[in-house]
């Protein structure tokens, strides 16, 4: 058994304590491409990617001919990384058209006067939790 087999179980298991929040944006890349090269150690693979783009979300946005420019990045992963991506979008969009949930009603009613369309716009661009925390820090600061 390759060592990387450990840490591809300590990762998942990570993931599903905390979620990525905790993870580096190669160890969410290295996540993603598992899905695609299950057979082969893509830490090495996650890293240049996230040295080529810069981050995940460059990494997700990259067109697909630079991503497939990645060394042991081969052609299907790149492909599974532009369907996790659209995934992410047509769920967030789906989200965003039933409504706000009771948690956002309770953020928009502290906003201040006229300042709602900014703040829902917030709350659907950056999602609910790091806008909340981007508020507090702003209201602790200011």
């Amino acid at each position: 058994m390759e060592h990387y087999h450990g840490h591809q179980k300590r990762l998942r298991e990570r993931f599903l304590k905390s979620g990525l929040e905790s993870f580096p944006d190669y160890e969410a890349v290295e996540l993603l491409l598992k899905l695609a090269i299950p057979y082969k150690d893509v830490k090495p693979v996650a890293k240049a990617a996230i040295e080529r783009f810069g981050s995940l979300r460059g990494v997700l946005d990259a067109p697909l001919e630079e991503v497939r420019k990645i060394p042991g990045i081969g052609t299907v992963a790149p492909v599974g990384l532009r369907i996790i991506r659209e995934a992410a979008n047509r769920y967030l969009q789906q989200r965003s058209q039933e409504g706000l949930c009771q948690s956002d009603q309770d953020v928009l009613s502290q906003a201040p006067d006229g300042e709602e369309s900014r703040v829902l716009q917030g709350l659907r661009r950056l999602g609910r939790k790091a806008f909340s925390k981007a508020i507090r820090r702003e209201d602790e600061e200011g």
